[in-house]
């Protein structure tokens, strides 16, 4: 095609961009009667304009078939009748493909450029989406190969009308991951690598179920952008592995085998607020995971890291450093001990002197580690902290209910692990039977009744135990029964 050739199509796409930009503008901000009127009123000038217009672009092409599809695209009334749709369906169904196949037809970046920035056009607009995605496989997967288009912004572009698509299962299996593994290098423009962050999380947060294959793919990217300095594309990248890791132990599996988790580490040390949230819900995943990955994050001292930046967090980082900390209570006792030996127990018990934001929070560590503690780190917790003192007392004080049911299931956990029964003044006893009592029958949450009985059917078994212990001693015999 000659530089005439060339200008030509330029040109006309040029007059295709301005129509839309125009028209785009008038549905969304025009009074909506006046928007009518207009319509009516230049609807055929319009549409001549872009009948005239596409006729240059394809004439330059010279593609006999592409004429003969323009001929009936001449015949469509494109102008919807709805302000959010300006186009209707069967001038998008034939101009869609026509704009892909410029990308196969025409090498000049220029042109392709234009046709891109048409085609982005016809995407935002909502009703397209599903469009898109059922009919042009072909060209999902002519937009993928664009990826490695040695034009950035060309590149970019693309990425993003694939982000458009309703669902990612289309552009994946058209190979968007594997293509992207192949082009993504620290040697590529910021505003590259950061589009590519920015899809790798809509990816990962829109598809609950990755291919095996997909995930390693995936992080074979990330391993290469996380090392990247620039704030935007690091949180972008740490929410990927966040959303990869929510609930599927193998994808943890996966992010620790790919060698990313030390970096979480150095990216929490240093203190971001825009990449703390995300980091530590990272980290909370690996260490909710099975007990081996667990320990993996819990050996690199996580624990020490976390007491520091409590320091210095503000009241949501701090909630989720404390759901990391739960989660490590219920694992193997060797993990919980280490949170004991870190007086990380201690801790918890500063943030539940007043109700708070927090307070929930770190109740679930001390309901965790009793729960899920051996009877000798129970034992070691009651005589180092005062355990039951304070769990009567903060059932006394609170009436947030996840907080009241955390300190139910505690008392139950620990009255079940110990012999005997606490050393408790009386009026502290009464006061808190009655709460227990009021818990059980009266308290409009209801799940919140069940577990008040279990509680008052162990203490009332506890005091039993007691009464009968006391009349053996006192009559001297081994058993009443």
């Amino acid at each position: 095609m000659n530089l005439h050739d060339v200008i030509h199509v330029s040109l006309a796409i040029d007059i295709i961009i301005s129509i839309f930009k125009t028209t785009w503008k008038d549905a969304y901000y025009d009074d909506a009667k006046q928007l009518n009127n207009d319509n009516n009123q230049n609807s055929n000038t319009v549409e001549n304009e872009l009948s005239l217009a596409l006729q240059n672009l394809w004439s330059a092409a010279s593609s006999a078939n592409l004429l003969d599809q323009l001929n009936q695209l001449e015949q469509f009334n494109f102008l919807s009748n709805h302000e959010q749709d300006l186009l209707n369906h069967n001038f998008r169904y034939d101009l869609i493909p026509k704009l892909l196949n410029i990308f196969q037809w025409h090498n000049c970046f220029e042109i392709q450029l234009e046709a891109m920035q048409v085609l982005a056009l016809l995407v935002k607009l909502d009703s397209l989406s599903p469009i898109l995605t059922k009919l042009h496989t072909d060209g999902i997967s002519l937009l993928v190969k664009l990826l490695s288009s040695p034009y950035d912004e060309l590149a970019i572009k693309s990425l993003r009308v694939l982000q458009n698509y309703t669902s990612y299962e289309y552009v994946l299996n058209c190979g968007l991951i594997q293509e992207l593994a192949k082009v993504i290098t620290l040697n590529k423009s910021v505003q590259f690598l950061r589009a590519a962050a920015s899809a790798l999380k809509l990816i990962a947060r829109g598809e609950a179920s990755l291919r095996n294959e997909v995930v390693i793919d995936l992080l074979g990217i990330v391993t290469v952008l996380i090392q990247f300095d620039d704030i935007e594309l690091i949180c972008d990248i740490i929410w990927t592995l966040k959303y990869l890791t929510d609930y599927r132990d193998e994808n943890v599996q996966n992010a620790i085998d790919a060698r990313v988790i030390p970096r979480i580490f150095d990216i929490l040390a240093s203190g971001s607020p825009e990449l703390s949230t995300p980091a530590l819900k990272t980290l909370g995943n690996v260490v909710a995971g099975n007990s081996k990955q667990a320990k993996f994050v819990v050996d690199m001292k996580l624990l020490p890291l976390l007491k520091k930046l409590l320091t210095r967090s503000d009241s949501l980082q701090q909630k989720e450093i404390f759901w990391v900390f739960s989660n490590v209570a219920v694992d193997e006792s060797r993990l919980l001990q280490q949170l004991i030996n870190e007086g990380i127990v201690s801790m918890m018990l500063n943030y539940i002197q007043e109700e708070s934001v927090v307070s929930n929070e770190a109740i679930w560590v001390i309901s965790n580690a009793i729960q899920y503690g051996t009877e000798a780190q129970v034992l070691q917790l009651l005589e180092n902290y005062n355990l039951t003192e304070f769990l009567c007392n903060t059932l006394l004080k609170f009436e947030n209910s996840q907080v009241l049911y955390n300190v139910i299931v505690a008392m139950s956990a620990l009255l079940t692990k110990i012999e005997g029964f606490p050393d408790l003044s009386e009026t502290l006893q009464a006061n808190v039977l009655q709460k227990i009592e009021f818990l059980s029958n009266h308290h409009h949450q209801s799940w919140l009744n069940l577990p008040a009985n279990q509680l008052l059917v162990i203490i009332n078994g506890k005091y039993e135990k007691q009464k009968q212990s006391e009349l053996c001693s006192k009559y001297d015999i081994d058993d009443l029964t």
